[in-house]
This record gives structure tokens, sequence and C-alpha cells, in this order.
């Protein structure tokens, strides 16, 4: 018997939702959280300079956020030595990957290590998971 998975759907959270949002996904240490995206975008983003950031929740029950810029960006882990063009999305997703596992281990929560299994579980379902998946290895 074959089980498949339901695929992962993605939604933009609403502008009159967006000041809970961060403080549901990531309770008490949501500044933390957002500061540690914003830090690894900037590590991994060369191009990056700032901007709106559009919030987005997965029907799995994940969050993450990326800069609301068109067009694709080039990402550098130095980490792995792997770099990539993807989406500004993708890249968004990427720094919040690494910013919640920084989160798993400096504050070793379950509300972090559930986001982050969350998060990963929509890695595999994004279009751009190839890419993903090299840059966070």
């Amino acid at each position: 018997m074959c089980v498949s998975n339901p695929v992962i759907e993605v939604t933009v959270v609403g502008d009159d939702e967006r000041l809970d949002t961060l403080p549901t996904y990531f309770g008490d240490r949501f500044l933390e959280a957002e500061n540690a995206i914003f830090v690894y975008m900037r590590h991994l983003c060369e191009n990056y300079s700032g901007g709106y950031w559009t919030f987005y929740e997965t029907t799995n029950g994940a969050f993450f956020m990326a800069p609301d810029i068109e067009g694709t960006v080039r990402v550098s882990n130095p980490g792995n030595g792997a770099e990539a063009e993807v989406s500004w999305q993708a890249a968004g997703l990427i720094a919040c990957v690494f910013a919640v596992n920084h989160c798993v281990w400096t504050y070793r929560t379950d509300q972090f290590g559930e986001q982050y299994d969350r998060l990963m579980a929509y890695v595999y379902d994004h279009p751009e998971s190839w890419d993903i998946l090299l840059l966070i290895d």
C-alpha cells in the first residue's frame, strides 16, 4: 500500500494579522527569531539591503517570511560553498531555516523544534527545493 503525503500549501498572512504572527510561531522569543532571520539574510545574500517582508503560513503549521522583491537573488552559503540563483521567497525561506535552527540550539524549546520540522517538511514541497536543500546542507 502506498501512502501519499498531501501537498503543503502556502498562503500570505494578511496585513491585519501580521502583529500576532511572530509571537504565535516563536512565542516570547519572537524578536530574537526575527532578528536572526534578518542576520542570516544579510549573511547569505550580499545583494540584500532591507525592505518590506511578506509573511507566509503553510498548511502544515510552518511560518516563514521573505523580502517582498520580484526576481531572483544569488544566495551563497560559506559554510558549505554552495551557491544558487533563487527567488527572493526561497532566499527568505533559507534564511528562516537557518535562523530557526539557530534558535533551536540557542533556546532549546519545543516550539522552535516543531517549527523547524514543519519548515523542513515544506522545503521538500517548495518548487525550488533542490537549490534550497543544496544551500542549507
